[in-house]
């Protein structure tokens, strides 16, 4: 199960969070994992974080498109 879910102003899924302890990296097998959550509930965004470093990715027409930053959540 995921650690965070975000909902956008129409109360609909908009990003889910998966937080590591520090010791894992941020890997292929974590997206994996969070790839998994997201066929149950679908989002636009998927974040990864382990504290110390955070990896995120926007859903765009079912392609995986990776940010530079975490999108604004008030537009």
């Amino acid at each position: 199960r995921f650690d965070i879910l975000v909902y956008n102003h129409n109360h609909e899924p908009w990003m889910l969070v998966e937080c590591k302890e520090p010791a894992v990296s941020i890997n292929e097998l974590v997206l994996q994992q969070v790839l998994r959550y997201n066929m149950t509930v679908p989002v636009t965004y998927l974040v990864i974080t382990n504290g110390n470093a955070t990896a995120a990715w926007k859903n765009v027409e079912g392609q995986l498109v990776q940010l530079n930053q975490l999108p604004d959540w008030t537009n």
